[in-house]
Order: C-alpha cells, then sequence, then structure tokens
C-alpha cells in the first residue's frame, strides 16, 4: 500500500508460529501506525563474504543487549508528557542464518505475518514505559519486526509484530509490560541482508484508562499449541487504573476462539472496589452511553436489586486511586480431535476493557485508547509417535534410554528436549526411529515432523527402580567416652536382595558395640548397584563441671560458697559433696578443698574439686615512738598491717582514721582495722614518756682566795641518757664538770639526749683572803735585841702554821735583833701568804756641835750641840 501520504494504524492480535505453522501463546497489547516512504530507493547493502561468520544478534542467546531506555517523562499535563529520549544503534543482519526451527510472529496486520524463513538478527533492551517507539531504516527490500516478551530466550512470547515493503519502518508498539523485551528484526527471505540503523524510544501512553495489567496464563501453550483435553485458567489483572473524564471501570470482555469447548467455561469474577456492586458474568450487554451491544465478559452491575443489565448504570469507582487489583479469572478446556475439532483450531482469547462511559450509563466517553489483550493459541491432534522406553538399571543411574517412532510419512526430523525446553537431541531425515540412549530417570518430550510438515508430541518417561532408602534407628552411647551404641539399619528400594560393607569392616546388617562417631555402609543389590549412606551415633557430651567459688571473706570465716555450673550429660544430675551436701551449690563453708561427684540421669558421673580460699590473718605490728620529753605530745605510733584483702580502714581510740597516729602524749592507744571485706582486728599500744629531767648542781669551793681551781658539778637525773651541758663561765665548758673556776655563781643547762633542757646554779665560793697583821717591837737600843713581831692572822681556812724567815715556827716571835722578819703563813688548804715587818734600831746616839764665836765679846756668841740617833 502505497500513497503520497501512507499511515496504517491497526489493532491486531498477536501470533507466533513456530517451525513451519505450528503456533506460540503470545501475551501483550499492541496498537501501533506503520508508516511506510514512497517511491524508496534501495541502499547498496554489503554482501557475505564466503565463510562469512555471522553477525552479533545472529540468535536469540547471543541477542545484542541495548540496555535499558530512557524512563519516559511523567504524565504531568506538559506537552512533552510521557515521551522519552530516543537513542540510536547500527546493526547488520549481512552473513545472519535463520534459525531451526525458525521463531517469528504472525498477525502483524490483515492477513499478514512476519516472514518466514528469513535471516533475522536479536537484540534484547529493558523497556520501562507502555509504549516503543520503533524506527528502522536499511536497505532490505522488505522489512520484518517481531517484538518478544520475556527475561530470556527459553521463555519468550511474541506480543506484537510490524512487516511493510522496503527498508524503512517507523511504529509505535503499545500497552507493553515493563521489563526485558527481545526485538527480532528480519529482510523479507534467506538472502536479504544489509546494514539496518534503528532507534528506539520508551513512551508512556497519559491518555489510557488501563494503566498496569497483567495475563496469566496456566498452563502455557507447548509450541503455541494445546493437546485435547488441556484445561487451561487465563487470569487478567488490573493494577492502575486512571479514571480519564470521570470514567470508573466497567467491563472486561472475554473474545473467546472456536475451538475452545465452552461447554467447560468457569468464571471468577473481580472483587468489588467500592462495595456498592458486584462483578458478574454477562454473554451480552447493551451499553446505554453508546447503545453498543457489548459481550460476553464481566460487567460491573450497581442496581440494587441487579436487574440483569449493567448497561444501564455506573462501573467501579475507586476514588482515583490510581493502585487497584481486579482479577478477572476464566478457566477453558480444549476439546477431544474429531473431525469437529481439527488440528489447529482457534483456541486464542481476546480481552478488551470497557469504562462506564463505553459500556455503561456514564455520558462521557473516555478509554477508547486502551488496548485489546491477545492471546493465540492451537489446538493439536496430529498422531502422537510410538515410543518405547528402558529404565535406569540402578536408582540415579543414566544407562536409561527412550526411543521414538515417526508416524505419517517418512523421512521425519525427532527433537528430543527435557521438561525445561532444553533440546537435548535433534536429527532429521531418519526413515526409522530415534533413540536417546545414557539417559538418567525423568520425563522427555519427543516431537516428530513427517515430511507433511505434522509434528507429534509425546512424553517418555525413563523409569528407575525405587530410590534407595536407608534408615537408621540409632543408639546412642550412654556415657561420653562410651562403646555401647549401635546402628539398626533398614534398607527399602533398588533392587533386593542385599549385601553389606561398614566402614567398621562389618558386613552384617546391624552393628553395635559402637563408640561415637560417624559410620558409613555400602549397600549392594542383586543388579550390584551400591548405595552409600552414613548415620551417626551420638554421646551425651562429656558432662563439664565448672564453677564460680566465692571465697572466705576473712580468715577462719565459714562465708564461702561454690556455685555449680554442669553442662552436658543426660538431666537430671545429682550431686554429691565431700562436705556431705546434695545440693547443686554449697554454702557457708570456710577454707579448704571441696570434691562434688555429678551423677546424671544414665549414671555417668564426673568429678572435680574446687578450693575455697581465705584471706591471710589480718597482723598488726606497731614500732612505738615515745614522747620525747616528759609532759610532750610528740609521740607516735607506727602501723604496718598485713594480711586480709587489703583497702584497711584504721580507727584509733584518739579518735585518728590514718594509718599512724603522731603528736601524742603519753598514755594507752588502742586501734581497730578493717579491710575491704569488713574483717578487723584491734591492737593495742602504749607511748612512753621518760621520767622529767632534774639538774642539781654541786660546787668544789676555790681553795686559795682569788685563784682559778674552783669546780662547779652538774647532778642531772631523769630524762634520757646521755646527757649534755652547757655552762656559763667563761669557757662555757661542755663536760659535767666545769673546773678552773674562780669564786663565782655559775648555771648549767643539761639537754638529754632526746633534746630535753633543764637548767641549775650553783655558786663557786672561796675563803677569805688570808689576813696577816704583823706588830712590830722595834730594838730598844741601837745594836740591842730585845725586837719583837706578833702576827695575827685572818681569813684563809684555819688552822694556819707559821714559818719565819729565821726558822721560827710559831706565830709570834721575841728577842730579835734589828733586821727584816718575813713570816710565810700556811692554812689548813695549804694556801700561803707571806708578809715581812722591820725590827728596826734606833740610831747610835751621836753628838753635833756648832758655835760662833762673840763677835767682839758680844755676846753673840753661840755654842749648840745637837744629839742625833739614840
Amino acid at each position: 500500500m502505497v500513497n503520497d501520504n501512507p499511515s496504517i494504524s491497526l489493532k491486531h492480535s498477536r501470533t507466533t508460529i513456530f517451525n513451519y505453522g505450528h503456533l506460540i501463546c503470545l501475551i501483550g497489547v499492541l496498537s501501533f501506525c506503520l508508516c511506510v516512504q514512497p517511491n524508496q530507493t534501495l541502499a547498496q547493502c554489503p554482501s557475505c563474504p564466503p565463510g562469512g561468520s555471522p553477525p552479533p544478534g545472529d540468535k536469540c542467546v547471543n541477542a545484542v543487549e541495548l540496555d535499558t531506555l530512557p524512563m519516559p517523562n511523567p504524565c504531568n499535563g506538559a506537552s512533552d508528557e510521557g515521551v522519552g529520549d530516543t537513542v540510536s544503534f547500527n546493526l547488520t543482519n549481512v552473513c545472519a542464518t535463520p534459525g531451526s526451527p525458525y521463531l517469528h510472529v504472525t498477525g502483524c496486520q490483515t492477513n499478514n505475518d512476519m516472514a518466514n524463513p528469513a535471516d533475522d538478527i536479536w537484540t534484547r533492551v529493558y523497556v520501562t514505559g507502555s509504549d516503543l517507539y520503533l524506527s528502522l531504516n536499511s536497505g532490505l527490500s522488505n522489512t520484518s519486526v517481531g517484538i518478544w516478551d520475556g527475561d530470556t530466550c527459553n521463555s519468550i512470547v511474541g506480543v506484537a509484530c510490524a512487516r511493510t515493503g522496503g527498508g524503512n519502518l517507523t511504529t509505535t508498539f503499545n500497552g507493553l509490560s515493563p521489563g526485558y523485551h527481545y526485538i527480532q528484526i528480519s529482510g523479507d527471505s534467506i538472502g536479504d541482508q544489509c546494514d539496518i540503523d534503528l532507534s528506539l524510544s520508551n513512551d508512556n501512553n497519559c491518555q489510557n484508562c488501563v494503566v498496569n495489567d497483567n495475563l496469566d496464563i496456566s498452563p502455557l501453550p507447548v509450541n503455541g499449541s494445546y493437546s485435547a483435553g488441556t484445561t487451561v485458567e487465563i487470569c487478567y489483572t488490573i493494577t492502575n487504573y486512571n479514571q480519564a473524564n470521570n470514567n470508573w471501570m466497567h467491563g472486561v470482555q472475554f473474545d473467546i476462539g472456536e475451538g475452545w469447548d465452552e461447554s467447560s467455561l468457569i468464571k471468577n469474577p473481580a472483587n468489588s472496589c467500592d462495595g456498592a456492586g458486584k462483578w458478574d458474568w454477562y454473554d451480552t450487554i447493551v451499553a446505554d452511553g453508546t447503545g453498543d451491544t457489548l459481550g460476553p465478559g464481566f460487567f460491573y452491575e450497581k442496581d440494587n436489586p441487579p436487574n440483569n443489565n449493567p448497561g444501564d448504570n455506573f462501573g467501579d469507582n475507586c476514588g482515583g486511586v490510581a493502585n487497584v487489583n481486579w482479577e478477572f479469572c476464566i478457566q477453558l478446556t480444549t476439546p477431544t480431535c474429531d473431525t469437529a475439532n481439527l488440528d489447529g483450531s482457534d483456541l486464542s482469547i481476546d480481552i478488551t476493557t470497557y469504562a462506564d462511559g463505553e459500556s455503561g450509563s456514564w455520558s462521557q466517553y473516555a478509554c477508547a485508547v486502551d488496548p485489546t489483550i491477545n492471546f493465540s493459541a492451537i489446538l493439536y491432534c496430529c498422531t502422537e509417535p510410538l515410543t518405547s522406553s528402558s529404565g535406569a538399571t540402578c536408582p540415579g543411574g543414566n544407562d536409561g534410554w527412550a526411543s521414538a517412532t515417526g508416524t505419517g510419512d517418512s523421512p521425519w526430523q525427532y527433537t528430543w528436549r527435557d521438561t525445561s525446553g532444553n533440546v537435548l537431541r535433534d536429527t532429521s531425515g531418519l526413515q526409522g526411529s530415534d533413540t536417546l540412549q545414557n539417559m538418567p530417570a525423568g520425563d522427555y518430550i519427543v516431537e516428530v515432523a513427517d515430511s507433511n510438515g505434522c509434528t507429534g508430541f509425546d512424553t517418555v518417561a525413563v523409569s528407575e527402580p525405587l530410590g534407595w532408602d536407608l534408615s537408621f534407628d540409632t543408639t546412642n552411647v550412654g556415657c561420653n567416652g562410651g562403646s555401647d551404641g549401635a546402628l539398626d539399619l533398614t534398607v527399602n528400594g533398588a533392587n533386593p536382595s542385599y549385601t553389606y560393607l561398614w566402614s567398621t569392616g562389618d558386613t552384617t546388617e546391624d552393628i553395635s558395640n559402637l563408640a561415637a562417631d560417624t559410620f558409613s555402609v555400602t549397600v549392594t543389590d542383586s543388579l550390584q548397584c551400591t548405595y552409600t549412606d552414613s548415620a551417626v551415633v551420638n554421646e551425651s557430651p562429656g558432662m563439664t563441671l565448672s564453677g564460680s567459688v566465692t571465697d572466705a571473706a576473712c580468715n577462719d570465716s565459714t562465708d564461702g560458697s561454690i556455685d555449680l555450673t554442669v553442662t552436658g550429660g543426660t538431666t537430671p544430675y545429682a550431686y554429691n559433696w565431700s562436705g556431705g551436701s546434695t545440693t547443686q551449690d554449697t554454702a557457708n563453708i570456710g577454707a579448704g578443698n571441696y570434691t562434688v561427684t555429678v551423677t546424671d540421669t544414665n549414671g555417668c558421673q564426673k568429678t572435680t574439686s574446687f578450693t575455697v580460699n581465705e584471706p591471710p590473718p589480718l597482723a598488726l605490728s606497731t614500732t612505738t615512738n615515745p614522747v620525747s620529753c616528759y609532759g610532750g605530745t610528740d609521740g607516735s605510733i607506727d602501723l604496718s598491717v598485713s594480711g586480709g584483702t587489703g583497702n584497711y580502714a584504721y580507727n584509733w581510740s584518739s579518735g585518728s582514721t590514718s594509718q599512724d597516729t603522731t603528736g601524742v602524749e603519753a598514755g594507752t592507744y588502742t586501734v581497730t582495722v578493717t579491710d575491704g571485706n569488713g574483717c578487723s582486728v584491734t591492737h593495742t599500744d602504749i607511748v612512753d614518756e621518760p621520767d622529767s629531767l632534774i639538774t642539781q648542781a654541786d660546787s668544789v669551793p676555790v681553795q686559795c682566795f682569788g685563784n682559778s681551781l674552783g669546780k662547779a658539778i652538774a647532778l642531772p637525773s631523769g630524762g634520757t641518757n646521755p646527757y649534755s651541758y652547757s655552762w656559763n663561765d667563761p669557757s662555757s665548758q661542755q663536760d659535767s664538770i666545769a673546773t678552773g673556776l674562780q669564786a663565782d655563781t655559775f648555771s648549767v643547762t643539761v639537754t638529754d639526749d632526746n633534746g630535753c633542757p633543764d637548767s641549775a646554779t650553783v655558786a663557786v665560793t672561796q675563803p677569805d683572803s688570808i689576813s696577816i697583821d704583823l706588830d712590830t717591837t722595834d730594838v730598844t737600843c741601837n745594836n740591842g735585841s730585845d725586837g719583837a713581831v706578833n702576827a695575827t692572822v685572818t681569813g684563809g681556812a684555819p688552822p694556819y702554821t707559821y714559818q719565819w724567815s729565821n726558822g721560827d715556827t710559831s706565830q709570834n716571835i721575841n728577842n730579835l735583833s734589828p733586821g727584816n722578819y718575813c713570816l710565810t703563813v700556811t692554812d689548813s688548804n695549804s694556801c700561803t701568804k707571806v708578809v715581812c715587818a722591820q725590827v728596826n734600831e734606833p740610831p747610835p746616839i751621836s753628838l753635833a756641835t756648832s758655835s760662833q764665836d762673840a763677835n767682839c765679846g758680844q755676846p753673840d756668841g753661840w755654842a749648840s750641840v745637837s744629839a742625833n740617833g739614840g
């Protein structure tokens, strides 16, 4: 179709064709605009060189990853709402090869499918919006594009396709579910190859009422078809609804293909959102708003009581909330194959949603752009192949086989798959049967296509003997470390009878007298299949005894305890302490060693010992320092403490709380010391003081007046020897006796060894000075001997002795001639004094005369006589 302004808008069903005409299930929605450029000129396309390598994406499993398309703009009323950014890719199908079997989507437009087969390439893209805009430019003669939904190639389902003449195609695929989609691009046939420019954008249709929906089919068709008698559940769910123009959700129409057995139809409507009405199945309704006749399907009836015509009322109002959950389910069964139900009968289902402006009585029309959901499948009635199998010899073995023989006309193509759809073997051109060898037990699906293109399927079961079933009745070891365990083995499965080989070397079915361990056994059946299993013989965990010991707080106290903890063994336990206690814990005990034996319920015993300690006894020792001086206050007691638990507290009778007490006077003092545990001991000590220091003094007087031979003597008593002395004599003598003293008064300070002083004063006396008074009697006449000297002596220390220089020893001397007489008086102290006296005599008598003659007879003469001496 070519004109000056070509534009095709299609709403279509989608069907996927597998292997030349067999249909695969489709789930999804499509409406698209197909634009063809007029008078297209093909580009120059490169050729695949001989032996050229296939391009990227040649197979679905090698699809080119296009990653996630940009997120479309939000639906917010803006001019570009819902539009996403366009990204472009350079691809090629030069050297591509068609897959075998060839996957393609049908129903691209009226009576038009994707080319089949063709040289196709695959890409994978993550779609986040509901619409996929696609623009393709190439030199292909014709272009086919298929959209497949699914995460991996094993699970893809065709959902849309587009095909146009020429190499340029622009279209939009609507109603896609967010997630991974595969894009299949091909030319018109094998050999139609060229480079391809692809542009994609991810859009959201902001005018839809149905924003998010989902179709679940269970089970899915196999290769696009269901066999006869298959029951299928179809559930359509709407989870996001836009009440455009106040249109409320009103109907879900199911157009059921003619191949279904509609007598098997079971309907399960959704729950009401607003609770004002209910959803129910109606074969036909007439919409008041449009006059259209619709159905069959689920429609919302709001009349109360119902009038069996939902077309005259409104829809299910969810209050404008976008997030909803309407689930509409039907169940259908495929018919048996007969002349009325031929191979390939239509098993499609088309689902169309209606708002109450379309199918009800609301006057505002909207939601017409909501897409139709199309599901396609066909009835499969080809003749099944003839199959046989042989099971695996041993459980879990892989020596089984499955064989199939085609029906219809040879040659046949055989394709074997596992239940996950993985191809195990694919052969073609066979004239006879095909066998799958060396297989484990399981179901294998064989597809056999004859020369006429009719394909038959069958599932072939490869069996195996009943699986090994080994069970152990275990008798565990009674006591830890014992050897009374046993294993009672029971064997089922495989091929009886059995032989046994244990890891212990035993060959009996059961073994006993075992210690705790893991024991393996290999069982061999009658076909020499073997199976190894193991069992564990346990033992109760060995009893472990641990305890928390609380020592006696004080030496020789009985407040200790032992908190015993027992683990392992088998409860309950019995206890026997060496002290006679039978409780788990023991208390109020003194220091010592304690032994406990614990017996569990199996009679297993464990013994352990604990030591309860006590602190060493509190011991006090003191060093007493007496008062230095009588009456002083410098006494002290230096206390040393040992034992106990430290952290001592002190309480002295003097009121002091320090360890030592100082500055005390003489007396008796008591201290109580308490340790950190409250244990205490008391000690008494006496602080002494010396006797009072008393100093007296005596003296030795000077014997002779005026000399320095006097002595002063200090006489201390009391205090503390030795003493020191300090005299105040001119020499400041430091001895107890001060010597060489003249008569005077002297003081002495005596200091004892503690520095205590005392003083005394003493006078050193002397006798009076010896005084001699000599009374001299001179000689009467010159040269006489009647002189005398009388001595009077005072002072000194009588009695006296006399020694005269003339040898006389009497006190007085007489009959002395003139002369000098000296007397030495010695007193009783041997003090002496010498005095001398002169005993004089008169001079001899002499006469001296003088005269003067008279002058001239004058009587002036004279004569004079003078006597001297005598």
